[in-house]
């Protein structure tokens, strides 16, 4: 089957990335309720380094004509039409105009650029995403992906110094996160890039490498979430921590990886 990858917008590992086939109405292979969308998906592989890949069938290898994938990866959704040479194909050769409502509009044509954000539809290149400005505004972005780096932007509840876990509050802001907070145990862990004030836009590290002058690490221990933000080498034990989280690995006295992954509980 064709290879299709992501290599322009790589995502945070453990996060899902979905394909589905998506086929017109009355297709023996749609739901019976009428939507387009196919009940088949497949999970691509994410790589260490936020690359992800799919195999799937040619469209043109279905015996219904007219049929596309609809792509969801972490922060975007995609709509593609994978031609029968073998690949690897680029996400962004292959994306074509996003079909409207319900995924139930016309068939798309090959050759947009329309990438559909969740719950936002914007128009911009492919390779963009979509991140705060301000506490209700939004705009599209590059995401950078110079040094293998997922950063985001959000809006500071309260000062915050820089190289701290920060995590979102319900409204979108951000506060320090903390092994001794039950509301943290499953929030998303981003670092912050430097020093902000409260209410002013923080450039935050979802994912990647990050080097600070500052730091002292032991070149290949695991660092932890410990409290007030703060990132630590020793694990964290009850009863002053209720769980322990992992945010990334030290690789080197100076730098480090950031890559969250799953909360364990202590209590």
């Amino acid at each position: 089957m064709p290879l299709v990858r992501n290599t322009l917008d790589p995502v945070p590992t453990l996060r899902e990335v979905r394909v589905r086939l998506v086929a017109p109405v009355g297709s023996w292979f749609t739901r019976p309720d009428g939507p387009r969308e196919v009940l088949t998906y497949w999970r691509p592989t994410v790589g260490a380094d936020g690359v992800w890949s799919v195999d799937v069938p040619a469209n043109a290898d279905y015996d219904v004509p007219d049929t596309w994938y609809l792509v969801e990866e972490p922060g975007a959704t995609h709509a593609m039409v994978v031609p029968v040479t073998a690949g690897p194909h680029e996400l962004r050769d292959l994306t074509i105009d996003m079909p409207g409502g319900s995924y139930c509009g016309p068939v798309p044509t090959a050759g947009g650029t329309l990438a559909r954000l969740r719950d936002v539809d914007v128009t911009g290149p492919i390779g963009a995403v979509l991140t705060r400005t301000s506490l209700t505004g939004f705009s599209l972005q590059p995401l950078s992906t110079t040094a293998a780096q997922v950063q985001l932007t959000a809006i500071a509840a309260v000062a915050l110094s820089g190289h701290r876990a920060v995590t979102p509050r319900p409204d979108g802001t951000l506060e320090y996160a903390s092994n001794a907070v039950a509301a943290h145990l499953h929030a998303p862990l981003w670092i912050t890039q430097g020093a902000v004030t409260a209410g002013q836009l923080a450039t935050v590290l979802a994912y990647g490498a990050l080097i600070e002058s500052s730091w002292a690490w032991t070149p290949g221990a695991p660092l932890f979430l410990g409290t007030v933000g703060l990132l630590i080498q020793t694990p964290p034990v009850a009863p002053g921590a209720l769980f322990s989280a992992q945010v990334g690995t030290a690789t080197g006295a100076t730098s480090a990886f950031f890559d969250r992954q799953p909360s364990i509980g202590l209590v």
